[in-house]
């Protein structure tokens, strides 16, 4: 049973998966998919070359939740981050990383996923995709 947007909007709620890396992009789509929910997604490098305009992006799909990844170089990217928060609003956020303890290192103890290829991984991650949709609903 997929999770719903709300009482007066009964489809899927909708989730944006912003992120560098293709495979880890489609794992990610078709896990949450798995779950009902609809799966949107665009790479961070596009944004960051302005061939995606990010408040355009979330204004067309309006998604529910974001899983953002926190790719290296950390403290660039989580500047970065912290830049485009805003274009978020009120959406709940899940983030990824490859390298948790690199991450740390660099920009301090954050609550992340730390995502090395296993299914085990993906599940964490949906758990909390779940999690903020009950949460944060909008």
């Amino acid at each position: 049973m997929p999770l719903l947007r709300g009482r007066k909007d009964t489809r899927p709620a909708t989730v944006a998966v912003i992120n560098s890396n293709d495979d880890l992009v489609g794992l990610l789509r078709e896990t949450l998919e798995d779950e009902g929910l609809t799966v949107v997604t665009t790479h961070i490098h596009d944004i960051k070359a302005g061939r995606e305009d990010l408040p355009r992006f979330l204004k067309k799909h309006d998604p529910d939740a974001i899983v953002y990844d926190l790719a290296p170089p950390y403290a660039d990217n989580w500047r970065f981050l912290h830049l485009l928060r805003g274009a978020f609003g009120d959406r709940g956020l899940v983030l990824t990383t490859v390298n948790r303890k690199a991450l740390v290192k660099s920009v301090g103890k954050v609550d992340v996923h730390e995502i090395e290829g296993r299914r085990s991984d993906l599940s964490r991650v949906v758990r909390s995709v779940l999690d903020v949709l009950k949460t944060h609903p909008r």
